[in-house]
Formats: C-alpha cells, structure tokens, sequence
C-alpha cells in the first residue's frame, strides 16, 4: 500500500470512529519525523487537527485525491482492519456494525459491499429489536463476510 493510501486509510478510519484522533495526530507526526522532506500539507494537517479537525481531515483528503490514490485498495484495508479488531476481540458485532455503517456513509463502497452491509445493519437493528432474526445468524453473516478482508 502506497504512503498516500495509508494517509487515507488513516483519515477514513477517524471518520469511520476505528481509530482516534490521537492515532492518527502520532501517525502524522511519524510520518514527519521518519521523510527528510515531507509534503507539506502533512505538516499542515498535523499543526491544524488540535484546532481544526474538520480542516485537517479536508486537507488530508484532498492529499489523497490529488494523487490518484486507488479507492479499492483503501476500503479493502478498512475492512481487514475491522476484521482484525473483531478477530482480536477488541470490538463487538455492534461496534463493527456501526463502523462498516460509518464506512458506507464516509467512502464510496462497491455496491455489492454496500449492499452486504446494508443487510448485516438492518438484520442486526431487526434482530436486536425482536422483530426478525436473531443474533446468532447476523453475527454468521458478519464472519463470513469480514473474513474475506
């Protein structure tokens, strides 16, 4: 993955709730700290995000789209990061729910991915509700879609 899709991978993943805005400040800062001459608005973006993060995000985005990053290769990397979490524990069904729910509404999916998560949301608010489903089958689901991430 190419330094200017995992800026990206980073922004979306604040926007997504998957990581921090603390994470992704250090993740600047590296990035300063380890290129003799790092692009400017990396340097921007980190100086503005305790003020601004609205303006920093803006910045990193337009980064990104300046360069032609590749889209595809950014939501397959966000969705191995959600099935690593989950995997390890450190987030549920509901948690990974909302973040794909997040990623639909901040990234530009593949309609057949937007139509998998619009599934596993609505089945999962079905079955947390009573209505329809349980949660077992939901959580199925899940599994065997993140795990091709």
């Amino acid at each position: 993955m190419s330094f200017v899709e995992q800026i990206e991978v980073n922004r979306l993943a604040v926007l997504c709730g998957i990581f921090s805005k603390e994470e992704l400040i250090k993740f600047l800062d590296k990035i300063i700290a380890n290129l003799d001459e790092p692009p400017y608005e990396i340097i921007e973006a980190s100086l503005v995000f305790n003020s601004n993060m609205q303006d920093a995000l803006h910045i990193l985005r337009d980064y990104f789209y300046r360069r032609n990053g590749d889209d595809l290769n950014i939501h397959k990397e966000l969705l191995h990061i959600i099935s690593d979490k989950y995997q390890a524990n450190e987030i549920n069904i509901n948690d990974s729910i909302y973040y794909l729910d997040n990623l639909m509404k901040e990234a530009n999916l593949d309609n057949e991915i937007t139509s998998i998560i619009n599934y596993l949301s609505d089945g999962l608010y079905l079955a947390e509700q009573k209505i329809y489903g349980d949660l077992e089958t939901i959580e199925d689901e899940f599994i065997k879609f993140i795990l091709k991430y």
